[in-house]
């Protein structure tokens, strides 16, 4: 069994790959369509946010401006990031 500092490692790490993951694939889209190539399906991109990459997504929304016109990720993103938030801080409180 894994001791809570492993955990706690295996946690941060999936977060912070996860998130950079989301943050890559909403860029790689933002250039498929200034190229004129095909996007990425806004369904893969929406699920990658919800498994825990909304923090990435959001960041890409900022500073790439990606998805902005698109209420489910504008307004989507912050609730999503809210929720992990949350998840975090009750696996914390049990941990």
């Amino acid at each position: 069994m894994l001791s809570v500092p492993e955990v706690r490692i295996i946690l941060i790490v999936y977060l912070v790959c996860i998130n950079l993951f989301t943050y890559s694939l909403f860029v790689w889209d933002k250039l498929c369509k200034k190229y004129h190539k095909p996007r990425v399906p806004e369904f893969l991109l929406f699920l990658m946010s919800l498994i825990g990459g909304a923090l990435g997504g959001y960041l890409a929304l900022l500073i790439k401006r990606s998805k902005k016109r698109k209420k489910l990720f504008k307004f989507g993103l912050p609730v999503m990031i809210l929720l992990h938030a949350a998840i975090i801080f009750i696996l914390q409180m049990g941990l």
